[in-house]
């Protein structure tokens, strides 16, 4: 079986070498509020009035944790030194925050990287986000790469069939979540918006996916959908926008690149899957975290069909 590829070519055309994707992402929220930061300095007159490019690395070491050179790149060229324009860039994006969106723990090394830290309640906001949304391509540059259409079959290539397989891993376990009657019948989406942050949460406040299966998956989550793109930077967009909602990355996508990515998301859902237990005792004495297992897999299953459907231009099977 495959799952029907519904998607719409009404794709708003670009002149830059880009595409939108709208997503909610914490990385392009921080590049979006840091964009906004920087438009309001004085000494910034030189800097683009829609997005600008911004040096923004993911830390695999120390979980939610987000390091840039930004500052040291700016200083070399406004002449001011990298701790003065840190200052003030933390003072702007402190002065703008709202209740409502994340809180990081921002500072600035002394060597003039800056850092933003997002702990375990940031992150169960930013998962929750995720259950219902659904990534969705909304402009395009128009290239003849971009309009190529792969035949709707299964791949005999071991890493476009490794991801064609993880998607149709998630459809048969939540399939299985249904038939046991661990999940509701219907309206997944629903029903694990309505459990709150504390799907994501212990009574404790620590994140409750804990284990490296689980956070190389988060992570992974966290570099979506910049990571699709090969370049080292998140376009931050500093124009009246909804911060993170919509991500930039330079089009066309190389294919080795995405074949690597292809092979990377593949990898890390195998090894989710041989990790983590769903079924069994861990429904019985932790029904929490296994709620939790199956949101996750809920929220990878949609990145994977957009991957394969809209990037990839694939099918994204049901089952195998």
């Amino acid at each position: 079986m495959t799952r029907p590829n519904d998607r719409g070519n009404n794709l708003m055309p670009l002149d830059k070498n880009i595409a939108v994707i709208q997503y909610p992402s914490l990385t392009q929220w921080l590049a979006d509020r840091l964009a906004v930061a920087i438009s309001a300095l004085e000494p910034m007159t030189n800097m683009p009035l829609d997005f600008m490019p911004l040096p923004l690395f993911t830390s695999s070491i120390y979980f939610g944790t987000f390091s840039s050179p930004l500052l040291l790149k700016l200083s070399r060229g406004e002449g001011v030194s990298a701790q003065i324009l840190g200052t003030q860039i933390l003072q702007t994006f402190v002065h703008q925050s709202k209740p409502e969106e994340f809180n990081p723990k921002l500072w600035i090394h002394p060597k003039g990287w800056l850092y933003a830290g997002f702990n375990a309640k940031n992150f169960a906001k930013f998962l929750q986000n995720l259950i219902t949304a659904e990534p969705m391509l909304l402009a395009l540059a128009q290239t003849k790469e971009a309009s190529k259409i792969r035949p709707s079959i299964i791949s005999s290539d071991p890493a476009l069939f490794g991801l064609q397989y993880a998607h149709a891993r998630c459809c048969s376990l939540l399939r299985l979540g249904h038939q046991e009657k661990f999940l509701p019948p219907q309206d997944l989406e629903h029903y694990f918006t309505d459990c709150g942050t504390s799907l994501w949460q212990t009574d404790s406040g620590e994140l409750r996916l804990q284990t490296k299966a689980e956070q190389a998956l988060l992570l992974a989550l966290l570099q979506f959908p910049q990571s699709l793109s090969p370049q080292k930077v998140a376009y931050g967009c500093c124009a009246p926008t909804v911060h993170g909602a919509e991500t930039r990355v330079m089009w066309p996508l190389p294919q080795a690149h995405l074949r690597k990515q292809a092979m990377v998301w593949g990898q890390l859902f195998t090894n989710f899957y041989s990790d983590c237990r769903l079924f069994g005792d861990i429904q019985t004495h932790q029904p929490q975290l296994a709620s939790a297992r199956f949101a996750l897999v809920l929220i990878v299953k949609k990145v994977l069909a957009f991957f394969l459907e809209d990037i990839l231009q694939m099918t994204a099977p049901l089952t195998l």
